[in-house]
């Protein structure tokens, strides 16, 4: 059964409204197109099988994106069951639990999110190398989810394993993913010193800016020191150079 996207837009010029017009058809014909994918798959190999798990994992995915957690989480829980019933035969079902987990959290459930970050985070450490960065980002999001719900400290130390994790995957951690992880520890830390220099390494592993998304998360730094008190907090020149942001003084 195909599903209604709606892309919360508030009034705008009528191009811009007919582009999101277009995304949405463009939207809801690929996952119509998933879908009708899942019904081969299943009437083919059965429902229990890795080919429709992947597929279901693709569809959860999807939804992720456009913010559809109930969706996503159906589908995730039902590619976890096929993961749980195929057993040792199957693949490993670490992705449907990150979309377990990645869905749960954004309908707030954020007990079960967490004990789905286990979940997956316990799998990384079985199944990756213990400098794989996948395993920092296991733990990055599990304190990201523990900070939401509230459980600061516990956040604290994922986002301590997290970085010591990139610390050690040998500089294969992408700069704008360790930068998150400074970001998210900066805003969780109690000591101000500690706070400043993780902002400061922050913006020292973005580096030059190569594209769209490094300057978007240089902004977040600058956010970041200005949301703790910018020029009270420390000045710019102990973060970024001696430059001070637009709009700010040192």
């Amino acid at each position: 059964m195909a599903m209604t996207i709606m892309l919360n837009v508030p009034a705008m010029p009528g191009r811009v409204r007919a582009a999101i017009d277009v995304l949405e058809s463009q939207i809801q014909y690929f996952e119509r197109l998933v879908l009708d994918l899942l019904e081969i798959f299943e009437a083919e190999h059965g429902p229990v099988h890795e080919q429709v798990a992947a597929t279901l994992h693709n569809l959860a995915n999807e939804a992720l994106q456009l913010e559809r957690h109930a969706d996503a989480l159906r589908f995730a829980n039902r590619a976890l069951a096929i993961h749980r019933e195929l057993g040792d035969d199957g693949e490993d079902p670490i992705l449907a639990w990150i979309f377990v987990a990645r869905a749960r959290r954004g309908l707030a459930d954020h007990d079960a999110a967490m004990a789905a970050w286990h979940e997956a985070i316990a799998l990384r450490h079985a199944t990756t190398p213990d400098d794989d960065d996948a395993i920092g980002w296991a733990e990055l999001e599990t304190g990201i989810t523990a900070n939401r719900a509230g459980r600061h400290a516990v956040a604290r130390e994922h986002m301590a394993r997290a970085l010591e994790h990139y610390g050690r995957s040998g500089g294969q951690t992408r700069p704008r993913e360790r930068a998150r992880a400074e970001l998210e520890a900066a805003m969780l830390s109690t000591d101000p010193d500690a706070a400043a220099a993780h902002l400061r390494r922050a913006w020292q592993q973005l580096g030059e800016v190569h594209e769209i998304g490094d300057a978007a998360r240089r902004l977040e730094v600058i956010s970041t020191w200005s949301d703790l008190g910018g020029p009270a907090f420390v000045p710019w020149s102990a973060i970024g150079g001696d430059q001070p942001p637009l709009g700010t003084s040192r």
